[in-house]
């Protein structure tokens, strides 16, 4: 079922917001203490809490007051972003359900299970694509060397003579 979104002004004037916000790109650590990061297990440099994310491609030309200047901005916006996420959850639901009251018992049944049939498409679709990358990654390194024991003889061949 299609979902129509009909937000007043002020609320579709925030959306470009929590867009920026979600592709707000993290300042990537140095070196390949990327999984000790994920961890939580870097010593030395734990920090109590997340600071926030910058904006993408701030963090390679802004300096560390900067930082904690965007940071504290980020802090200022968080609870209202928060907010106006709720109140918009909150319309979105009502608008489902005025839209769902239209529709007789027979026809919310027959939605419920297109519904249902697509969520299970999309979940075999997804476990079929994981399965094939892991084939695909097994077997790509087999079919660099089959390419690369074909092309040896090739080369040991010279024409002419």
């Amino acid at each position: 079922m299609k979902r129509v979104l009909r937000v007043p002004l002020i609320v579709s004037a925030i959306v470009p917001f929590l867009f920026a916000a979600a592709w707000a790109q993290p300042d990537a650590p140095q070196g390949d203490s990327k999984a000790a990061d994920k961890a939580g297990a870097r010593p030395g440099k734990q920090r109590a809490k997340a600071r926030g994310r910058l904006p993408a491609f701030y963090g390679q030309v802004i300096d560390g007051e900067q930082r904690e200047k965007i940071y504290a901005i980020q802090k200022e916006y968080e609870p209202k972003i928060t907010a106006l996420k709720a109140e918009l959850q909150a319309m979105q639901d009502k608008l489902d359900a005025e839209c769902n009251s239209v529709l007789t018992d027979t026809q919310r049944e027959k939605v419920k299970s297109l519904a249902d049939a697509a969520k299970e498409k999309r979940k075999n679709a997804a476990g079929a694509r994981a399965s094939a990358s892991a084939t695909a990654a097994s077997s790509s390194g087999d079919a660099k060397s089959e390419a690369a024991a074909d092309a040896k003889p090739a080369a040991d061949a010279k024409p002419g003579k």
